[in-house]
């Protein structure tokens, strides 16, 4: 039973930090293109477009390299991709709402208050990434 344990828990280590490179490889890809974007388009459409194409770098570095899935044939990947994109949406609301609460209703520093409330949702997406999206 042990090393049923140990195993399990090395696989999600493993999977855990190859989450977070391809997250941080995506976010300096987001950060990139919204620092050249907004002074031509401003910050909401810049915002738009850098978070769309770092949600797709990210739904492929998932996938193939964080948890090894190579089904792309029709039905799996619609489904992932649908799957993947209500998940990026909720957690874009649940992180605004988050931070926002946190900085006006308890008087939280806005990047503090973005750390906490992005740290929670990394976990929280990993595990429903791991056992909902790419199973």
């Amino acid at each position: 039973m042990k090393s049923l344990y140990g195993e399990r828990l090395r696989q999600y280590v493993g999977q855990g930090s190859r989450y977070l490179l391809v997250g941080g490889a995506a976010w300096l890809v987001d950060i990139s293109i919204f620092s050249i974007l907004y002074p031509s388009l401003g910050v909401p459409l810049a915002q738009v477009v850098s978070r769309t194409i770092g949600a797709v770098i990210t739904f492929f570095g998932h996938k193939d390299y964080v948890f090894l899935d190579r089904r792309y044939h029709g039905s799996v990947l619609r489904r992932q991709v649908l799957s993947y994109a209500m998940l990026w949406l909720l957690s874009f609301i649940l992180s605004l709402l988050g931070i926002l609460w946190l900085a006006w209703f308890v008087n939280v520093n806005e990047v503090v208050a973005k750390v906490g409330v992005e740290t929670i949702i990394v976990v929280v997406n990993f595990l429903i990434s791991k056992r909902m999206i790419f199973r």
